[in-house]
């Protein structure tokens, strides 16, 4: 994977910047876990001789969340694309996101922009010297192909299971269960006679808004415990094949 050009250089007033993120509402509250990030990428910054630095953080934040959605990540790459920053530190590749994605997409714009990247806890990953620029790519790529093989495999065994029991993945419907580590779908009796008035009620005519009324007038549970909306009812309607009996191992409700 070629590296991107670098078409600009940090300005020589530019700050050395910290990235810390911690993702659990208890260490939001407590500070747990950002002590320690913040005291290791100073003795990181302080051996390569920046006494001074700018903290970015993002704390309570998922590392799956996007750019758009994390202000410090923002502000940091804000800050970087308008050349203030001349290297940046961080724990591990973690902090920064979760995702190849996310992680590459950063990447590309600490790179570009001729800022150093340094991960503590990563050692080899150090983009100030041809070695660890390389390591830090080949990671990148290294990791894609790992996520690509895993997406594989998943469809994989989705497709095998929808060939041997015409269900995929997601929600079941409204009716029928399937029994933890196990593939056969069964009747769930309670959520079925649900599934039964609300064809009766179809039959006689009645709209699917007249029937989700009904529904929550009688007080019949939800699906997920929620109101009962005219969309859950076209839902249910559609699945008449199935209830029917008319898709291979789907047992007949109706």
């Amino acid at each position: 994977m070629a590296p991107p050009r670098r078409n600009r250089q940090p300005a020589p007033t530019a700050h050395a910047a910290i990235y810390l993120r911690v993702s659990s509402e208890e260490q939001k509250k407590t500070g747990l876990g950002i002590g320690d990030q913040r005291l290791r990428c100073i003795e990181e910054l302080a051996r390569r001789g920046y006494a001074d630095h700018v903290e970015y953080i993002d704390e309570g934040i998922s590392g799956t969340k996007s750019i758009e959605k994390r202000e410090g990540l923002r502000h940091l790459l804000e800050d970087v694309q308008a050349g203030k920053v001349a290297i940046m530190a961080t724990l591990d590749t973690s902090r920064i996101a979760r995702g190849v994605s996310l992680i590459k997409a950063v990447a590309d714009v600490l790179i570009t922009h001729g800022v150093i990247f340094v991960s503590i806890k990563e050692s080899y990953i150090d983009t100030s010297t041809a070695v660890g620029a390389m390591l830090f790519h080949n990671k990148i790529a290294i990791d894609q192909f790992e996520s690509d093989i895993t997406s594989e495999r998943t469809r994989a065994a989705l497709a095998e299971r929808g060939r041997l029991h015409s269900y995929k993945a997601g929600r079941l419907p409204l009716g029928y269960q399937r029994e933890p580590g196990q593939e056969r779908i069964t009747v769930d009796d309670h959520a079925a006679a649900l599934v039964r008035m609300v064809f009766a009620a179809r039959g006689h005519g009645m709209t699917m808004a007249a029937i989700a009324d009904q529904m929550n007038t009688a007080d019949c549970p939800a699906p997920r415990g929620r109101q009962w909306y005219a969309s859950t009812i076209k839902t249910i309607i559609d699945n008449a094949p199935r209830y029917r009996g008319l898709v291979e191992h789907w047992p007949a409700i109706l």
